[in-house]
């Protein structure tokens, strides 16, 4: 089967940032865990009231904090995808013992 890297690319991971619901699922199940990460403009920096308010809107629109971080003035914003709690480990495959 395909893994998680051929899967995810930059449209599947803004279709999951944007139609994900913020909180909808217990995050120790979630097969997905986001980190958002925000970096200001060279020369500028980001007010911590504009983060909050951010935040206020998420929990109150029911989305996702990084489905938002594009309305933050003078910064960027990354968004790094990585296998939630939900996801077992892969065990390595085992040759098959051949009969002498």
């Amino acid at each position: 089967g395909e893994g998680m890297s051929e899967i995810l690319n930059d449209n599947t991971v803004e279709l999951l940032v944007n139609k994900s619901g913020g909180g909808s699922i217990n995050p120790e199940d979630a097969p997905l865990h986001f980190d958002s990460m925000v970096i200001a403009d060279e020369g500028t920096t980001i007010r911590g009231e504009d983060l909050y308010n951010l935040i206020q809107e998420a929990k109150e629109k029911g989305v996702t904090v990084a489905s938002l971080m594009h309305k933050l003035p003078n910064a960027s914003t990354r968004i790094l995808v990585t296998p939630g709690p939900g996801v077992v480990e892969q065990a390595p495959r085992k040759g098959r013992k051949k009969d002498a």
